[in-house]
């Protein structure tokens, strides 16, 4: 199985998921996700989807003061 990497940067709790399961940073089977943040007492919000590639590094880097998370991928 072909997989990417997820760094996470920031102050939220990250998840992917996708039909290979829901994963958060780290190894990540290649594929597209759907990519959800929670903030510190916020609900989940989604911020679009990311194709995790082989071999590529995802950076999603995440600001609770602008309830932002950034993409880089």
């Amino acid at each position: 199985m072909s997989t990417g990497i997820v760094r996470v940067s920031g102050d939220a709790t990250v998840s992917l998921s996708g039909p290979a399961g829901r994963f958060g940073a780290g190894v990540v089977p290649t594929g597209t996700y759907e990519v959800t943040a929670t903030f510190p007492g916020r609900d989940p919000r989604s911020f679009g989807r990311v194709t995790i590639s082989p071999g590529e590094t995802v950076r999603i880097a995440c600001d609770a003061g602008f309830s932002n998370c950034l993409v880089e991928g």
